[in-house]
């Protein structure tokens, strides 16, 4: 069970959805109402995502339109993706500090990426 508050739950499920392709920017986002309806909470918990989406540039809200993923949004996963590299290559770092060997790692990673 995610630590994260339910409105960033779903925020980062959209930024998934956005990075595995399954949106696009341009895609018309589900309603406020039919997405609490999909997740299973309450409408105001949806308003909270999209509206945090909005601030980091995810989507666009048009007025009487709906929300948008931003067309802009093929920056943002470039932005995203270095970011975790960096993270990942200082937990690296990190792990082989404790005496994790270089064949450790590369066999964990393997094990993730065949999961994934």
């Amino acid at each position: 069970m995610s630590k994260l508050p339910i409105y960033e739950q779903v925020a980062e499920k959209i930024k998934l959805d956005i990075v595995k392709g399954k949106l696009n920017p341009g895609d018309q986002l589900l309603s406020v109402r039919a997405m609490a309806v999909e997740e299973g909470v309450n409408p105001n918990t949806i308003a909270k995502s999209y509206q945090l989406l909005e601030r980091e540039g995810v989507i666009v809200a048009m007025p009487n339109k709906g929300n948008f993923v931003s067309e802009d949004v093929n920056k943002l996963n470039q932005v995203q993706k270095q970011d975790m590299l960096d993270e990942l290559t200082k937990m690296v770092k990190d792990i082989m500090k404790l005496g994790v060997s270089k064949d450790e790692l590369v066999e964990v990673i393997r094990g993730v990426a065949n999961d994934a």
